[in-house]
């Protein structure tokens, strides 16, 4: 049986101030698999990306994440469902352990109980 698709993107179009950035981008990522997106600077890679991770809006096509159309769903609200955008190495403490900058990340949960079950979520998800 094939390994389910847990991202994808269908003809997905973006822009800068009008400037079409992406034109017609299809792929699709299934349970496990590690992709790579290669190609020179200004190639689309980070737009494609922040496109996949709501940041930047498509102009057309769609984003589907387990299953479910994303493709209008607020930037913010994707990491609830499972999808965050990680940008390359920066916004974390690198003498810190993942485990560490996790649990910083989650400073804000007052509820200790609530902020444990969502690293051990976290954890299920991306075992380390």
């Amino acid at each position: 049986m094939d390994a389910e698709i847990v991202l994808s993107a269908d003809r997905i179009v973006a822009r800068y101030d009008g400037i079409e950035a992406l034109h017609g981008v299809s792929l699709s990522v299934k349970r496990g698999q590690i992709v790579a997106l290669l190609g020179a600077n200004g190639a689309g890679k980070s737009t494609t990306l922040r496109t996949l991770s709501g940041l930047v809006a498509a102009s057309s096509g769609s984003v589907r994440f387990l299953g479910e159309d994303i493709t209008r769903v607020p930037a913010h609200r994707l990491p609830h469902r499972g999808l965050v955008h990680v940008p390359e190495g920066r916004r974390i403490f690198g003498d810190m352990t993942i485990k560490e900058n996790l649990d910083l990340g989650s400073f804000t949960l007052a509820d200790d109980v609530e902020r444990r079950r969502r690293l051990d979520h976290v954890f299920e998800l991306f075992p380390i």
